[in-house]
């Protein structure tokens, strides 16, 4: 059974720690606006690497580099296109 990467499956954010997940969902509008969650499940701070510029859907200010998650934390950003 081929593993992820012979099946080109790749990672959204590369080097998340253990226990942070990231999911990208694309709305079903006409816009297709894709949103990216990064979700802390642990009981810890961690810091997650983002790769680019995304903008916050909270507070819609542009986010990217070294961003802090705190325990039990959930970020959700719009993918710039």
């Amino acid at each position: 059974m081929p593993g992820c990467s012979e099946a080109g499956i790749t990672p959204i954010l590369f080097g998340l720690p253990e226990g942070v997940e990231a999911m990208v969902r694309v709305g079903t509008d006409d816009s297709g606006r894709k949103i990216l969650f990064v979700i802390n499940h642990t009981e810890e701070v961690v810091t997650v690497n983002l790769d680019t510029t995304y903008t916050d859907a909270l507070t819609d200010r542009a986010v990217s580099g070294v961003v802090v998650l705190n325990p039990q934390d959930v970020m959700v950003l719009y993918v710039q296109q």
